[in-house]
């Protein structure tokens, strides 16, 4: 994979949660379940942005936020989404300059809440 900046966007849905999730993701010794578990032993951890909703579909809105105002791409079709029913190409994300992930996440965010008090 090229060098540069990844964004994996999901969910912590299923047993354990949100810290058990996360523990799993930031752990380097762990037995390869997730299409994450193959990225995450060689990743250093820059940002993690929570997002403690209940939107269904959350990760999908913001991968594709971040795809379509910030131009990012999507390195490896099928990543983290071949059971996406939003049917997105992936939920893992590329671009090559750092970014302020927390920023940019958080202003989609305020679009998907803006566009959910308009319905």
């Amino acid at each position: 994979m090229a060098e540069g900046w990844y964004c994996y966007c999901g969910s912590a849905r299923g047993n354990g949660g949100l810290r058990s999730r996360l523990s799993r993701h930031t752990s380097v010794f762990k037995t390869v379940h997730w299409h994450i578990d193959l990225l995450t032993p060689q990743a250093c951890f820059v940002a993690i942005c929570l997002y403690e909703r209940l939107t269904p579909f959350l990760e999908c809105l913001l991968s594709q936020g971040l795809i379509h105002f910030y131009g990012l791409k999507t390195p490896l079709p099928g990543f983290g989404s071949t059971d996406c029913q939003k049917k997105c190409i992936s939920h893992l994300l590329y671009t090559p300059k750092e970014l302020d992930w927390e920023k940019m996440s958080t202003k989609i965010i305020e679009k998907i809440e803006h566009h959910e008090k308009q319905e």
